[in-house]
């Protein structure tokens, strides 16, 4: 396994941070291996055992997500999901302006 840059592991690790911030709950379980998970979006509780919505993927792919270079269509295939919540997350990819703003001024 690849050592991932610092300032890439803060970025990932704000964003999940910015999910469970802006999306309280425990609906969908988003990670991101070795570095974060979160659970976020009303819904389903989820607390036990393998959660109903799972969103993961590596590091590289989610940037290019929560950054928009990329469509969740083009890398489907990299990500691993499953349940009938996960379009709640994809709708909110790409992450917003704010977001970044608030992380380079950090």
């Amino acid at each position: 396994m690849l050592a991932l840059p610092s300032q890439t592991t803060s970025l990932i690790l704000a964003s999940l941070g910015y999910l469970r911030s802006h999306f309280p709950g425990q609906a969908i379980e988003v990670r991101i291996p070795p570095i974060g998970a979160v659970q976020c979006f009303s819904g389903v509780r989820h607390t036990r055992g393998t959660p109903p919505n799972v969103f993961q993927t590596d590091a590289q792919t989610w940037l290019k997500l929560i950054r928009g270079t990329k469509s969740f269509d083009e890398l489907a295939p990299l990500i691993d999901y499953s349940g009938s919540e996960i379009y709640r997350l994809i709708e909110q990819l790409p992450l917003n302006e704010d977001f970044f703003k608030s992380f380079t001024e950090q």
